[in-house]
């Protein structure tokens, strides 16, 4: 999850996440940093608010996780 905008060349976007659900089951991995419901996400820093990844047993499962 990152906040580039893509309506602006990918420029990183700032503001107030109002809403956020954090995926989560058997075999999916968050990495957070500053996602999180209320956080006021500044211009000035690194776009990347959390990594997912998930591991199954096949390729196609993982995708389907994700």
């Amino acid at each position: 999850m990152t906040t580039e905008n893509p309506a602006q060349n990918l420029a990183p976007d700032a503001g107030k996440i109002e809403v956020y659900r954090q995926p989560a089951g058997m075999g999916v991995r968050v990495d957070d940093g500053p996602g999180f419901q209320g956080a006021d996400i500044k211009p000035f820093y690194d776009s990347l608010l959390a990594k997912v990844t998930t591991r199954a047993s096949t390729r196609d499962e993982c995708i389907r996780k994700m």
